[in-house]
C-alpha cells in the first residue's frame, strides 16, 4: 500500500474488538462523515452508563502482542517484500531496527520538551529491538539532609495522646469535564489534577451515581464496575470517544449512528513501516478515522480526533498553546498523520458546540516558538541511537529498563532537557515486552535451544 511520504509505507491492518481480542480484519474501520457540523446535536453524557471501559489487565501488552499476531498472519506478503528475512542458521529475522506502537516512539520523539520522567523497557532479539513504555511509577524523590547539621537535643519523655478526634468525611462531587490545562502535562497525555468543578447539572439526570463521588461503568468483561470519578477523567475521555463515534461511520458514505454505545477496547490499527535517518522501525497505530478521498492514500487521509474546551483565555489558553499542541503534532508526526480534527467542548452544556481542523505541520507554529520539531526530530533519532548503543545483547529473554530521569523546572532548563540521557537499569526477569512463544517459534523460528 503506497503512501505520499516516501518514509512511511502501510503495510497493513487489523482490528481490536470490543472484548479488546485481536481480530485479523477491518471491523473496526471508520469513515469520517464529511458534514460533522450536521452531526453535533447530542449530550455528550448520553451513554455513558452502557460506557465500556479498557480491561486494564490487558492494556499494556496489547498493542506489542497484537502486532506480533498481525506479522504471524503476513508472513508471506512481508516476506515477499524483504521485511522478513531467512537467516544463514534457518532462523528469521525482520529487517527493521525497532517495533513498537506510535504511542512509545511519539514519547521519544517529544522528550527532549517534556521533564518528566520516561521509562522503556526493551527486549533484542535477532537484531530487532521491541519497545514498550513502562508504567512502573517513580520512586518518590530523597530529602537531602543539611550539612554540617547540628546533633538533636534529647526529646523530652512523650507527652500522654489525646483521645482522638471524630473522624469526619467530606465528600467531593465528581468533576464532568475537568479544567486540566491550569496546569504543565505528563508525558502520558497531559492529564493534571483538576482544579475546577462542573456545574450541579453534571451531575444530575440519570446518571448512575453513589454519594456524589462515584459512578457506575461496564469494564471489557461486561460487567459493572464503581469507581471513585474523582481519581480518573474517564468520563471526560468518553465524551472524547462520544464525539469520534458521533462523527463517523462503520460504512463508507454511510450516516453517523446516535444510539450506538462507546466502546473503548474496539480499534482499527493500522501497521506501518518508517525510515527516519539511519533507523528504520514497524510501528502500529490507532486510526480513528480516514477521509474518503480518492486522491490520498494511507495514511494521507487519516484523521486524530480529539476535543478540547471551546473558551481557553489566559493561562489555560497559554498552556494548551505549548504543551498539547506538542503532544498533538508528536502522535500525528510519527505516524505521517496530516490533521486533527478538534471537537469544541462546552463543558456547561455538554455538548460539541463546533469543530475546528487543525495542520499537523501547522501546529509547530502555534505554540509561539516554545518547542521546535526540528529539535524533537535530532534528538529522537540520538536516542534510537543510544538504544542501540546501550543494549548489545541479543537475548529475546532479557528486558532492559531506560529511563530518562524528571528534571526540575528551573534556570538553564532548556539545555539540561538536551543534555538528558538515559539511565541504563540492569536487565531483569519481569514479564515485559512479550514475545509470545507462537511469535518466537513460527515466526523467527528460534527453538527452545537457541
Amino acid at each position: 500500500m503506497a503512501s505520499n511520504s516516501p518514509d512511511i509505507e502501510v503495510l497493513g491492518t487489523f482490528s481490536i474488538d470490543e472484548r479488546g481480542n485481536y481480530q485479523n480484519d477491518s471491523s473496526q474501520r471508520r469513515f469520517l462523515v464529511e458534514t460533522v457540523n450536521d452531526h453535533l446535536q447530542f449530550d455528550l453524557r448520553d451513554g455513558i452508563d452502557d460506557y465500556i471501559a479498557q480491561n486494564q489487565r490487558k492494556v499494556r501488552y496489547a498493542s506489542l502482542s497484537s502486532v506480533q499476531d498481525w506479522i504471524h498472519d503476513n508472513m508471506q506478503e512481508l516476506t515477499e517484500r524483504t521485511i522478513l528475512e531467512t537467516e544463514r542458521g534457518g532462523t528469521r529475522k525482520l529487517n527493521v531496527d525497532f517495533v513498537g506502537s506510535a504511542d512509545v516512539f511519539s514519547l521519544l520523539l517529544r522528550a527532549c520538551e517534556c521533564i518528566d520522567r520516561l521509562e522503556i523497557l526493551v527486549r533484542r532479539c535477532n537484531g530487532t529491538y521491541y519497545i514498550e513504555s513502562s508504567l512502573r511509577k517513580s520512586q518518590p524523590r530523597r530529602q537531602v539532609a543539611p550539612l554540617a547539621a547540628p546533633a538533636p537535643r534529647p526529646a523530652p519523655p512523650p507527652a500522654p495522646a489525646p483521645a482522638p478526634a471524630p473522624q469526619q468525611f467530606f465528600h467531593r462531587p465528581p468533576t464532568m469535564f475537568p479544567s486540566h490545562f491550569n496546569q504543565r502535562p505528563r508525558f502520558g497525555g497531559g492529564r493534571p489534577v483538576a482544579t475546577s468543578r462542573a456545574p450541579r447539572s453534571a451531575r444530575e439526570s440519570n446518571r448512575t451515581r453513589t454519594s456524589g463521588q462515584s459512578y457506575s461503568r461496564r469494564t471489557s468483561t461486561g460487567s459493572r464496575a464503581t469507581t471513585p470519578a474523582r481519581n480518573e477523567l474517564s468520563e471526560m475521555k468518553y465524551a472524547r470517544r462520544k464525539f469520534a463515534t458521533s462523527i463517523t461511520s462503520t460504512d463508507e458514505g454511510g450516516v453517523p449512528n446516535a444510539d450506538e454505545p462507546v466502546n473503548a477496547n474496539a480499534k482499527y490499527v493500522v501497521v506501518m513501516k518508517r525510515q527516519f535517518g539511519d533507523h528504520s522501525f514497524i510501528l502500529s497505530t490507532d486510526v480513528q478515522a480516514e477521509r474518503i478521498d480518492s486522491n490520498q492514500t494511507p495514511p494521507g487521509n487519516y484523521v486524530c480526533i480529539r476535543a478540547r474546551r471551546a473558551h481557553l483565555v489566559g493561562k489555560p489558553f497559554t498552556n494548551f498553546k505549548k504543551y498539547k499542541t506538542l503532544e498533538w503534532w508528536s502522535q500525528a508526526y510519527i505516524a505521517g498523520i496530516p490533521e486533527v480534527l478538534c471537537g469544541m467542548r462546552d463543558d456547561r452544556r455538554h455538548e460539541i458546540t463546533s469543530v475546528k481542523t487543525f495542520e499537523v505541520k501547522q501546529l509547530p507554529e502555534m505554540s509561539d516558538g516554545f518547542w521546535k520539531p526540528r529539535i524533537c526530530r535530532k534528538k529522537f533519532k540520538a536516542y534510537l541511537s543510544d538504544i542501540k548503543t546501550l543494549i548489545q545483547d541479543d537475548n529475546p529473554r532479557v528486558v532492559y529498563r531506560l529511563e530518562l530521569p524528571e528534571l526540575r523546572l528551573g534556570p538553564g532548563i532548556k539545555d539540561r532537557l538536551q543534555k538528558r540521557k538515559f539511565i541504563f537499569h540492569p536487565p531483569t526477569e519481569e514479564d515485559s515486552v512479550i514475545l509470545t512463544d507462537q511469535y518466537r517459534l513460527d515466526v523467527l523460528n528460534i527453538q527452545e535451544n537457541n
